[in-house]
């Protein structure tokens, strides 16, 4: 994956905001088992299964052409926190 774009968000904006940066890890580490963002658990989970589903979508469509992901060896996240850097 090459970006993650977020077209909306249903969370409450501080928590929204933190979990954003989980996306800089997801792309990273080229991996949806990443940890949460400790303090916006919730959101980070709402934005890893929304990149699941569009990864699972993808593969169904036809439409993900490159991927080092295998999402078929990936579940939805469980949410393991870790401390927010900074």
């Amino acid at each position: 994956m090459a970006s993650i774009d977020i077209i909306e968000g249903n969370d409450t904006p501080k928590y929204f905001a933190l979990a954003q940066e989980i996306v800089d890890t997801i792309i990273q580490e080229q991996s949806l088992e990443v940890d949460a963002v400790s303090g916006a658990t919730y959101s980070s989970k709402g934005i890893l299964d929304a990149a699941f589903d569009t990864l699972q979508n993808a593969v169904v469509d036809g439409t993900l052409t490159e991927t080092e992901i295998d999402v078929s060896k990936v579940e939805k996240h469980g949410g393991k926190g870790r401390r927010r850097k900074g």
